[in-house]
């Protein structure tokens, strides 16, 4: 309902719309399957709303926003990178900076100033990053499983060193296929020309999160061919958290309540790890 609310708010919907907005989601949901995984849940929740609305993208101008905003740290973020001892592990650490822009999770303010510090001087309390480094070292195909708008200027920085350090590497780079919330899509994905540092593939849906039985045949291909899958953010860790699958690395800041639960993890914690077992 939260979400219906600010849906309306940013495009500044009459109050009228705004509670149909809501009477609509509380319509869907009651009749939800709540064992599915929050992002399945929240697709049907948005296409409700802009049903609505009549607003495939109420987001759009934020989007927008906060890309340029991104790219505004980007002179900063390559000098970080470029004076860097391990110029990997600080990539990866920005990118984990770059997740605190989010308007679909509990965190109502952010601070990327803060947060870029913060993430290149704090301990990352799940790591598997030295794994990942000797892991890298032997892939050939690398699979980036996207979450946000203005914080795929980040992960673009990641992937480029990635592929900078690791010329031969095949870097995938997966989508969403239509606007939800915030998250990045396949065009979104293009206009920042993350097609030079490899292919752009769409998820299949407007899912935020990836469900790799309803992405997309070709999505489908690079996931299960990939050496190394990099899930990044919140939303696709709902969906891949339960996926017995050793390839793949979760990339992301823990934002919500439930998920701090589900992980036995403080708020705020960084994440970047291969599954475990999150619940004692």
């Amino acid at each position: 309902m939260n979400q219906a609310l600010r849906a309306s708010d940013i495009i500044k919907a009459s109050e009228e719309k705004k509670m149909q907005a809501v009477i609509s989601v509380i319509r869907y949901l009651s009749s939800v399957d709540f064992a599915a995984p929050p992002p399945v849940i929240s697709e049907g929740v948005y296409s409700c709303i802009k049903k609505v609305l009549n607003n495939d993208d109420p987001y759009r101008e934020v989007k927008q926003k906060f890309t340029r905003i991104a790219f505004s740290y980007l002179p900063q973020l390559k000098k970080i990178i470029k004076e860097s001892k391990n110029p990997i592990d600080t990539a990866v650490r920005l990118s984990l900076a770059g997740n605190v822009v989010d308007f679909g999770s509990q965190m109502e303010q952010f601070d990327v100033d803060d947060a870029i510090n913060t993430s290149l001087s704090v301990t990352i309390t799940l790591d598997d990053s030295r794994i990942f480094m000797e892991e890298l070292k032997k892939a050939k195909n690398l699979l980036f499983v996207a979450d946000n708008a203005g914080e795929i200027v980040f992960d673009k920085l990641l992937l480029q060193t990635i592929k900078d350090t690791y010329p031969e590497i095949n870097i995938k780079m997966v989508g969403r296929e239509a606007p939800i919330i915030n998250d990045v899509t396949v065009d979104e994905m293009k206009a920042i020309n993350m097609q030079n540092i490899g292919e752009i593939l769409s998820s299949g849906s407007a899912m935020p999160g990836l469900d790799i039985s309803r992405c997309s045949e070709k999505c489908k291909k690079a996931f299960y061919n990939a050496d190394i899958v990099i899930s990044k953010g919140q939303g696709n860790f709902e969906t891949l958290s339960e996926v017995d699958d050793s390839r793949i690395y979760f990339l992301f800041i823990v934002k919500c309540s439930v998920i701090a639960r589900y992980m036995n993890l403080p708020l705020l914690s960084r994440v970047f790890s291969k599954k475990r077992e999150w619940q004692n």
